[in-house]
């Protein structure tokens, strides 16, 4: 339970600075081809942060506090560079800056992906479609840094 309200309270945190209406920023965009349309990205969110809290507590479950610190020390850190991004990108409408923080996040789920690998193979999966929905959004973010630069 408490993994679910620590990414519950994350999400919230991101959409509590993200300004006004989001969706009218990301639509104002020079989108690519490849852009998911923005009723879409609030549902996988939902999932993948949903699918986040399952994956720290299959860890927590099997090792404990003790035995996945360090594994779950990562997984804090994503949660906080995801929540970070949101009023990076939405809210101060900065492109660039959005692409640093998706960059540094990449490496933080990939990171804490390969930490729970060695701790929980099904936690490392159920944390899988959150690391390759980053490197989707890092991927855009970078062609939306480029079209606008």
């Amino acid at each position: 339970m408490g993994f679910l309200l620590a990414t519950a309270a994350a999400a919230y945190a991101g959409i509590r600075w993200q300004g006004d209406d989001p969706t009218t920023y990301y639509r104002s965009l020079e989108l690519p081809g490849f852009a998911p349309s923005a009723d879409v990205l609030a549902p996988v969110l939902g999932l993948l942060y949903l699918l986040q809290a399952l994956a720290a507590w299959v860890v927590w479950r099997q090792w404990g506090w003790k035995g996945s610190k360090g594994a779950l020390n990562l997984w804090v850190l994503q949660l906080l560079l995801g929540a970070a991004w949101v009023p990076v990108f939405f809210g101060m409408e900065d492109v660039l800056l959005g692409l640093i923080v998706l960059v540094l996040l990449l490496i933080a789920v990939f990171s804490t992906i390969t930490a729970f690998w060695q701790r929980s193979r099904l936690g490392a999966l159920l944390l899988l479609p959150y690391g390759l929905w980053v490197a989707y959004a890092t991927l855009l973010n970078g062609v939306l840094w480029w079209n606008t630069s």
